[in-house]
């Protein structure tokens, strides 16, 4: 299976400690627009905020695009930033299944991690995802798109 050794690569030197901010982005299966459904899309947010609630993660910015998602989190307490986003991913994916009334695969394997530097704006980044969908030309203003979410209002809201 050619996807196994690509996951593993992707974990390679990726560790885990509670306060480490993470930009994570992981692709949908075979990148398709399965996020188009806005129905299917708030399965994925729903499962970023109940991260959040369960003090797995503290959730700093996020954006569902139609066929990849972008998160900017914190890690709490001892929790593993593999386990959190595959949490997130397995999750999203069973409710997605079931309200599909299907079982098929929803995520690619493995996902991209950035471990975000001390000397990195948080909010310079968190405003770099966020306006993803403007940049993709989904939209013309972020606030024309609702599946993003952040911290603090982004730039460019309202205008």
């Amino acid at each position: 299976m050619a996807h196994l050794p690509h996951s593993k690569a992707l974990r390679k030197g990726r560790y885990s400690a509670p306060g480490q901010i993470h930009l994570i982005t992981t692709c949908s299966h075979n990148r398709c627009c399965i996020f188009n459904n806005l129905d299917l899309a708030y399965l994925v947010i729903n499962e970023i905020l109940q991260s959040a609630n369960n003090n797995l993660t503290r959730t700093i910015a996020y954006v569902v695009m139609p066929d990849h998602m972008h998160w900017l989190l914190e890690l709490q307490a001892s929790n593993n930033l593999s386990m959190a986003v595959g949490r997130i991913k397995g999750k999203s994916a069973f409710h997605i299944n079931k309200m599909r009334g299907q079982s098929r695969r929803v995520w690619q394997h493995g996902f991209h991690d950035h471990a975000v530097r001390q000397e990195e704006n948080i909010q310079v980044l968190g405003d770099y995802i966020i306006h993803n969908p403007v940049r993709a030309r989904i939209v013309q203003h972020i606030d024309d798109y609702p599946l993003w979410g952040a911290n603090w209002l982004p730039r460019g809201i309202g205008k």
